[in-house]
């Protein structure tokens, strides 16, 4: 794992949304239910995963 991948995990556990809980219990949180809105949620979410890095690593 190279150190700027390290970086980011480490990033996660550091930085903290505007309600003061950390980007890993972000990524943590379940899906809520079937509607449109959640649905363009969690497109929003996954473009955030997807900034992330590799996940094929």
């Amino acid at each position: 794992m190279s150190a700027a991948q390290r970086a980011g995990l480490r990033r996660l556990l550091e930085d903290r949304d505007s309600d003061g809980t950390t980007l890993f219990n972000r990524l943590k949180k379940p899906a809520k239910g079937l509607t449109w809105s959640h649905f363009k949620n969690l497109t929003k979410r996954l473009e955030w995963l997807d900034e992330l890095g590799d996940t094929d690593v």
